[in-house]
């Protein structure tokens, strides 16, 4: 990918700011609730479900029912990547529509969507912007570790949330490891990036838009991959 196309990519996760659970448009009920027949864990996979029901049904109002009701994170990793097809709105657990079951045999198509076999000389962390518990997540993973001089690591955050946590010397631990922090206070990297590894479907589609490969995987292995 061009160093343009690269500007281009890391402009555009700047802008995919936090979005909370957009409510059905015109006050439509749920037409589908879909149903998960397995515990999701990271927002990975929220945010690969997203991307799946968002493709699948982008003409539909989604109830998504969970056993419990999942972390604002969660939500906003599902919100994030669901928006890119489907712009009707959706629910959580409000048990309406029509029962639709979906579990990982269905979430992992995302995975193999987004399973490059070129080796990621970017990883991004923060689609959409981090909140200040995963930036402190992010940061307490990464200290005392460093990142791999073949890769470049970036946590995007807001300029209000990277602001709250300046004096608890979180954005310092992840800097010490070699990360870089963005906000949209940032000046955007001047750059080429073939391939970039990420835990947000949103970041993955974005890339691919760019004419870049993407990998999808969880906050453990990014870590572990870069570090």
């Amino acid at each position: 990918m061009s160093e343009s196309d690269s500007k281009k990519f890391l402009e555009q996760l700047i802008k995919d700011i936090s979005i909370d659970v957009p409510a059905p448009a015109g006050g439509k009920e749920p037409e589908i609730s879909l149903q998960t027949r397995e515990k999701l864990f990271g927002t990975e996979d929220f945010s690969a479900l997203g991307y799946y029901a968002g493709k699948e049904y982008p003409d539909k109002v989604i109830d998504f029912t969970f056993p419990s009701l999942p972390n604002r994170e969660n939500i906003g990793a599902l919100a994030a990547s669901f928006s890119i097809f489907n712009k009707k709105g959706f629910t959580v657990n409000e048990g309406q529509g029509e029962a639709v079951e979906i579990g990982f045999p269905e979430i992992d198509t995302v995975f193999q969507n987004f399973s490059s076999k070129l080796e990621p000389d970017l990883a991004v962390l923060g689609s959409p912007h981090a909140s200040a518990q995963e930036f402190q997540k992010i940061a307490r993973m990464l200290r005392g570790k460093k990142v791999k001089n073949s890769i470049t690591l970036l946590v995007i955050t807001a300029e209000a949330t990277r602001t709250e946590l300046e004096l608890d010397c979180f954005e310092d631990d992840i800097k010490k490891a070699g990360g870089i922090v963005v906000t949209e206070a940032s000046t955007p990297l001047q750059k080429s990036f073939n391939c970039t590894l990420t835990n947000s479907s949103l970041a993955a589609h974005r890339a691919l838009e760019c004419g870049m490969d993407s990998k999808l995987a969880s906050l453990g292995d990014i870590i572990k991959a870069v570090a």
